[in-house]
């Protein structure tokens, strides 16, 4: 009984401020302080530094990865179900 007084107080009450049911989460990487073109700067620094990674691809030419074998299985075609899945048997 005390369950549901609590519950229809609650439910009832008016909200303090409008809320959208959107909250933003504040990442310690954002600095508020910087303006929409320092974070255009932020991102192409960013994307010229991405240009510059090189990856060694030396890795597949070795004997060993060569070596793996596929012990992937296929699959066979088998019945298919109902067209309807909701339909009567």
């Amino acid at each position: 009984m005390i369950f549901l007084v609590v519950s229809v107080f609650y439910g009832l009450k008016e909200p303090k401020s409008a809320d959208t049911g959107v909250s933003a989460v504040d990442s310690p990487l954002v600095d508020k302080s910087i303006g929409i073109a320092d974070e255009g700067d932020k991102i192409i620094k960013i994307i010229s530094t991405l240009n510059t990674i090189k990856l060694n691809t030396d890795f597949f030419q070795d004997t060993s990865f060569l070596s793996l074998k596929d012990l992937s299985v296929r699959l066979s075609e088998g019945s298919m179900g109902k067209i309807n899945p909701f339909a009567n048997y």
